[in-house]
């Protein structure tokens, strides 16, 4: 309930800091001067999210239940599949199972190959897994 109410403040003080910016016909002006500026160094440090698996309330199945997602700067409410692969579930199993394989891992997750590629590769980019993760006898 915090974090919602962070996200929105936050979303809000953007976009007045935004308002301030697009003024420019009192530009000189020390109230509209500092508006456009005060909140932009506030909004940097609150939108960094170093990239993290989290637990969060998701919809399954209709019903409300937790999760662990991916939250980010570019997703601070979470992701919680790529390329119909469960992030969490992909994530415990790789850190379980070391020696199982893609074909195995895709079989588990009900996924393609390909896809578990992709999830894989995503969570790299995020640094979420390292670069050169083994599944059976492919690096990644």
């Amino acid at each position: 309930m915090e974090e919602r109410a962070s996200m929105v403040y936050f979303s809000r003080l953007n976009a007045a800091s935004q308002h301030y910016l697009g003024e420019t016909r009192w530009a000189d002006n020390i109230f509209w001067r500092h508006n456009s500026t005060a909140n932009s160094s506030t909004l940097e440090k609150a939108s960094r999210i170093p990239p993290a698996f989290v637990i969060r309330p998701v919809i399954e199945n209709g019903f409300i239940v937790e999760r662990r997602v991916v939250v980010s700067d570019e997703y601070p409410r979470g992701v919680r599949f790529i390329d119909g692969v469960d992030l969490g579930e992909f994530d415990k199993r790789l850190r379980s199972f070391r020696s199982t394989g893609l074909t195995e891992l895709s079989r588990d997750l009900c996924v393609p190959v390909e896809s578990v590629c992709r999830a894989l590769r995503w969570l790299q980019v995020r640094r979420l897994l390292p670069l050169n993760t083994t599944v059976n006898d492919h690096t990644f």
